[in-house]
């Protein structure tokens, strides 16, 4: 048996213990020049809090990369904090441990069609995404999923003061009855109040006369963004950015029904209940709906 197999003396006592069916506690000892009180001593101490507490959090961790395979440090973090104590520097810790990593594989690009004949609303939004009431102001804007099937468009309707998502739609062709059907959604959802300001791209699904007239109906004021300015529609896009980078490209979609199944999931099980935002103190869009909602009571 040679001494260097052991780093430390806790190496000699669980190699005892592995071993100790063939052979004496006592000879073990003897072989590896330790204290048979010494190994019983630490037999019967058992796993520091520690080390339990950082199995605890492993578990917590391999659940967590399981079923959000995409999610990083930071979200995987804010997630577990909410449950259990843990600093940030201990999970990276773990994570290295575990060989968790983000899945993240492709950044998200988008175009928009804004070669149309219809008016375009002014850029009232101006960039001002720090909104302090829920639904007095909303975003909007449209991607593509691919299936085998063909192209699954999706619209979907965000607050801004929230990041919730409050209206989304699905269809095989993109067009004024998909924003509309969105728009709807979140319409019967949050009931608005007159005023609410809705901004998007200057596409033509939310620039044709048709959701103009829905929206002046509503009471609802129009803005788009700056021709070739996608950043004016900043927070939209970044809902796609992360649809895409935390689900659709890690799926392989065989039917439409699929794909809006799963992006159903994602949506109503986890970026709106669960996923934290670095933007509302690393909270949920749902807790900081109920947190405002208890700060307007009180």
């Amino acid at each position: 048996m040679r001494r260097h197999t052991f780093q430390t003396i806790e190496d000699k006592y669980r190699f005892i213990q592995s071993a100790s069916a063939g052979v004496s506690v006592d000879q073990l000892c003897r072989l590896l020049e330790i204290s048979r009180s010494g190994y019983y001593a630490w037999l019967h101490r058992g796993i520091s809090p520690r080390k339990q507490q950082d199995q605890r959090l492993s578990r917590q961790l391999i659940t967590l990369h399981q079923q959000q395979p995409a999610s990083g440090l930071d979200t995987l973090f804010h997630m577990i904090r909410r449950k259990m104590v843990c600093s940030r520097k201990r999970i990276y810790r773990l994570m290295r441990q575990l060989h968790i990593q983000s899945a993240r594989k492709f950044a998200y690009k988008r175009t928009t069609n804004s070669r149309h004949s219809h008016p375009v609303a002014p850029n009232l939004l101006n960039r001002n995404f720090q909104v302090s009431k829920p639904n007095t102001v909303w975003v909007g804007d449209i991607t593509y999923i691919p299936t085998g099937q063909g192209w699954l468009y999706l619209a979907i309707v965000k607050d801004l003061c929230t990041k919730k998502v409050v209206g989304y739609a699905f269809s095989n062709r993109i067009d004024t009855a998909l924003t509309l059907a969105a728009l709807r959604m979140a319409v019967k959802r949050e009931h608005p109040a007159p005023g609410l300001m809705f901004h998007s791209d200057r596409g033509v699904q939310y620039a044709a006369a048709a959701y103009r007239e829905k929206l002046e109906k509503l009471g609802f004021v129009q803005s788009m963004s700056r021709k070739g300015e996608p950043h004016d529609n900043a927070v939209a896009e970044n809902f796609f950015s992360c649809l895409k980078c935390e689900l659709v490209y890690l799926t392989s979609y065989a039917t439409r029904r699929q794909a809006q199944n799963s992006i159903f999931r994602y949506i109503e099980g986890f970026y709106n209940p669960v996923r934290p935002h670095s933007s509302i103190d690393w909270l949920s869009p749902m807790e900081y709906a109920r947190q405002l909602n208890r700060q307007n009571v009180a």
